[in-house]
């Protein structure tokens, strides 16, 4: 997937991008904002290389600079029947410091723009409408970004996570009667 809008480009990361990775700073100091840095600066690359087949990593430059970083994969839910359902994990969305909150030209928020492209890599690569994010229940500004684009489904995850779950319609599919 390569994506652009206005000099911004998405694409999926690579080897090359490691040092961009190494220095990139999404944190002002909580404690899971310098989880998702340590993630960022340590980690996805190698989970990109070591998990190709159900992983991907996006990145999000412009004019040459990361501006985030973002990644889904797969995941199974279980439903309350007692059966299971296949899922995209939205893992990371990491938008650098300078960028947070930053608007883009008509007024639309970076974050959701990157948090649609997501979803929509996210859908087409997992062929799934469920979309699921595990996000810490301090994060506000994370928690108010899923609920803006469709993951309404809260449930506690663990004592300092909840879990955001939405079923998504998918470009271009035609509306029910009930969602009408």
């Amino acid at each position: 997937m390569s994506a652009s809008r206005r000099g911004l480009t998405v694409r999926e990361a690579s080897e090359d991008d490691a040092a961009d990775f190494g220095a990139f700073e999404c944190s002002t100091g909580t404690w899971y904002e310098d989880e998702v840095q340590a993630y960022v600066r340590e980690k996805a690359l190698t989970h990109a290389r070591e998990s190709s087949e159900s992983y991907r990593l996006l990145v999000a430059v412009e004019r040459a600079r990361l501006i985030a970083v973002a990644a889904h994969t797969n995941d199974v839910l279980i439903m309350p029947d007692d059966g299971t359902c296949m899922a995209a994990r939205l893992q990371v969305l990491a938008i650098s410091v300078t960028d947070q909150g930053r608007r883009l030209h008509g007024g639309t928020h970076l974050s959701d723009v990157l948090m649609a492209t997501l979803i929509a890599d996210a859908m087409d690569r997992q062929r799934t409408d469920v979309i699921t994010a595990i996000v810490a229940g301090e994060n506000l500004r994370s928690v108010a970004l899923c609920e803006r684009n469709g993951l309404h489904s809260q449930t506690r995850y663990s004592s300092r996570y909840l879990r955001l779950t939405g079923r998504l319609m998918r470009p271009g599919q035609p509306m029910t009667r009930e969602e009408a």
